[in-house]
């Protein structure tokens, strides 16, 4: 793998736009993960714009984290009621998952939704919080099992697309996820961890 980026004839906006209707024309199923942040924002919204223009209906992974501040959780109910019309299902996800804990020497590791704790917030009605809504979950699972778990169940053993909003020039290794070619109509894009 080069280290060097070859320039395209296309600015970074053409190009995502391009990728993303390739994938809902050619996928039955589309889920784009949304955290809440800027990356996944932006993913969620030139995919749900071009889902619009183009009749198409699409999926959402948020995985809650329980203490995400109030700002973020109104941001993401703030989209979901903004792009309702092109959304299939919205999988707010409020289920004991583990993850790395870089705010505490004594804890280094975090399960939010923990059962018998007290929870910074409670989850909205609707969240999928029934272990039992997913049969790949195993509780306290971590969020990368999580999600790589979730994009099989999700393809229901089809072809379909998890999109995900990353920007590479933030780390090598974050370049380097982008660099997996699945179709020779485009340029290389990631098809999942196989």
């Amino acid at each position: 793998m080069s280290v060097y980026k070859v320039p395209l004839d296309q600015n970074v906006l053409e190009a995502a736009q391009e990728r993303i209707m390739w994938t809902l024309e050619t996928l039955p199923r589309v889920c784009v993960s949304f955290s809440g942040g800027k990356d996944s924002g932006i993913m969620l919204h030139l995919t749900a714009t071009l889902a619009r223009k183009m009749n198409k209906k699409i999926h959402i992974l948020f995985i809650d984290w329980e203490a995400q501040f109030s700002c973020t959780i109104a941001y993401i109910e703030s989209l979901r009621e903004y792009y309702a019309d092109v959304i299939e299902r919205f999988y707010w996800v409020a289920l004991p998952l583990t993850t790395q804990n870089s705010l505490s020497q004594y804890q280094p590791e975090w399960q939010c939704w923990q059962p018998g704790a007290d929870w910074v917030r409670q989850p909205p009605e609707d969240a999928i919080t029934d272990p039992a809504f997913f049969s790949f979950y195993q509780h306290g699972m971590t969020f990368e099992q999580f999600v790589r778990d979730f994009a099989d169940w999700f393809s229901e053993n089809r072809p379909a697309a998890m999109l995900v909003g990353i920007r590479s020039d933030e780390s090598y290794n974050r370049f380097s996820l982008s660099l997996t070619r699945i179709s020779c109509a485009l340029p290389t894009i990631n098809p999942g961890p196989r």
